[in-house]
């Protein structure tokens, strides 16, 4: 099977009628928010998504995306391999959608607001899917760590205890004349 770019947007209701499923990739470079916290923009984002009606008559948008990709250590400041991975399921809703039990979706749904013409933006949902899933802290494994095992300390402070003149002294000087 070909692999093709993932649409820029994509009408979720009219591809969920269709039950469509898409294959593809996004160019990792074009993921500007989620390439400035990454060392390299190099590779490609792999896709894989799934829309359909489910019994309850919900349209959804389910998928995953990854991405194999470097970023840096802040134990050695030397480039890491990262692997992100996000699955994700959604299913539209209106814009001005309220979260109250009337048209509350089940757990398993994130609601996705769906612009005037019905569509949501396809590439910006899975960038910020694969935002949340970068490590705070990215690190190598202590034992391929270049730095591990070397003595370093932060923030580590020598107490120095200073003597300083009482100020009541001179009242005591005072009491005993």
């Amino acid at each position: 099977m070909q692999k093709l770019k993932i649409p820029v947007t994509l009408d979720i209701k009219r591809a969920a009628q269709h039950e469509t499923c898409y294959e593809g990739y996004i160019v990792l470079a074009q993921m500007k928010r989620l390439t400035v916290s990454l060392a390299s923009d190099q590779g490609d984002v792999d896709v894989k998504l799934q829309t359909g009606v489910d019994p309850r008559g919900l349209s959804f948008l389910k998928g995953q995306a990854q991405v194999s990709t470097l970023s840096i250590c802040q134990r050695c400041n030397q480039n890491v391999n990262i692997d992100l991975l996000a699955d994700f399921a959604y299913s539209p809703v209106k814009i001005g959608y309220d979260d109250d039990e009337e048209n509350q979706l089940p757990d398993y749904y994130e609601p996705i607001q769906i612009n005037e013409f019905g569509e949501i933006g396809l590439r910006d949902l899975i960038e910020d899917e694969l935002i949340l899933e970068v490590p705070l802290i990215a690190m190598h494994d202590e034992q391929d760590c270049p730095a591990a095992g070397k003595d370093m300390t932060w923030g580590k402070i020598e107490e120095v205890v200073e003597e300083k003149p009482n100020p009541f002294a001179v009242l005591k000087q005072l009491k005993r004349n």
